[in-house]
């Protein structure tokens, strides 16, 4: 096979593996949103894990997907704390570009800017117990600057 290597792209001609990392609940220092908001910065990698210890209930408060600037599949694993049972609203799901801007979604002309995309339209109810875990995997289209998700709900802990 020949190596075709671009600026922007890679091949991975084995299995390919990255560092999950762990973002901070409460903390969005890029984006700069206050209360509960939290940033997941996917230019850092493309597995982030979150501890939710409160609800995300929309209007001032977001979780905020940071894409690259290349299209890629991401994971996102929410952890209940052992109060559990968190909420993520529909309306704090957003996307962002590399720059910082949020997506465009130029798929959907009907869709707002930074929405984040689900399977028919809603937004998963999350895990209702403490230590419960979802798994949120997301396809991040650059080209578009889309996100489409679906959720893996409620893995228990033993």
């Amino acid at each position: 096979m020949p190596n075709t290597l671009t600026k922007d792209h890679h091949n991975f001609y084995r299995a390919a593996g990255f560092a999950k990392r762990t973002a901070t609940f409460s903390t969005s220092q890029v984006i700069g949103d206050g209360n509960d908001s939290t940033d997941i910065d996917f230019r850092l990698g493309n597995k982030f894990e979150l501890t939710l210890t409160d609800d995300i209930s929309g209007s001032s408060e977001f979780i905020n997907l940071i894409f690259p600037a290349t299209s890629g599949n991401f994971i996102l694993v929410l952890i209940h704390d052992p109060s559990g049972g968190y909420d993520i609203h529909d309306d704090s799901w957003l996307a962002y570009a590399s720059d910082g801007s949020l997506g465009d979604n130029t798929i959907a002309e009907n869709l707002t800017d930074g929405v984040v995309r689900w399977p028919g339209g809603s937004t998963p109810t999350l895990s209702a117990n403490g230590r419960d875990i979802d798994v949120i995997s997301i396809y991040w289209d650059a080209d578009n600057q889309t996100a489409l998700a679906v959720a893996s709900l409620d893995f228990t802990t033993p």
